[in-house]
């Protein structure tokens, strides 16, 4: 005879109730009956992401970009939520590209840090990941936004992976962006509070502010 599989169970965030893990979509703590009914409106609202992260050499307008995404995910959350990521960021990025007087792209000035960017990246994970697991913070609308307001750093909620970093750095060039970010993290491995780790980098680095 053959053995009788246990059936397995776990409590659903929204309803507090305890049933079998075939009430869940995997990797879900809310019900399926709770995500159908409506019950979680506001974080499915903040399972999709309302920026992709981009890399480019050419300057452009960020609030520009940031504003087309913040559209890309108000349709996607109202159609299909493939409509954002289906986006492609690049194409996006064509229509905020800064034009000199030869509608010609200008250029960062920064190009011998680019091969920089592989290391940048891995900051910027490392960073979060700190955030996220040592500090605990929550990758909630509310927290990230909270985050933001009292410290500059602002946390990439992205599908793949999640990055973070002081909002002052990324207009600026690499070198820079990546001296204060790696600062930032070795500040957060030291145990200082958040505010204070952001504060010490912006004391570090004057240009930040400007």
């Amino acid at each position: 005879m053959g053995t009788i599989k246990k059936e397995r169970y776990k409590k659903c965030k929204e309803c507090n109730k305890v049933l079998p893990y075939s009430a869940f979509t995997i990797g879900n703590n809310t019900c399926d009956n709770c995500i159908k009914s409506g019950n979680v409106t506001k974080r499915i609202r903040y399972q999709i992401p309302y920026y992709k992260k981009v890399y480019t050499v050419y300057q452009y307008r960020r609030n520009t970009y940031s504003k087309i995404f913040k559209q890309i995910q108000a349709l996607a959350l109202k159609y299909d939520h493939n409509i954002f990521y289906r986006t492609s960021a690049y194409r996006v990025l064509d229509l905020c590209y800064k034009l000199d007087s030869n509608g010609k792209r200008q250029h960062l000035g920064d190009e011998k840090h680019i091969f920089r960017y592989p290391a940048l990246e891995s900051v910027l994970n490392m960073i979060a990941d700190c955030l996220l697991k040592k500090y605990q913070l929550l990758p909630r609308a509310d927290v990230l936004h909270y985050l933001f307001k009292r410290t500059g750093i602002i946390i990439y909620n992205d599908k793949e992976e999640m990055q973070a970093e002081l909002y002052e750095t990324m207009r600026k060039p690499i070198c820079i962006r990546l001296k204060a970010n790696i600062l930032l993290l070795k500040c957060l491995h030291a145990g200082m509070e958040i505010e204070d780790a952001a504060s010490n980098v912006k004391k570090k680095y004057p240009i930040l502010k400007q």
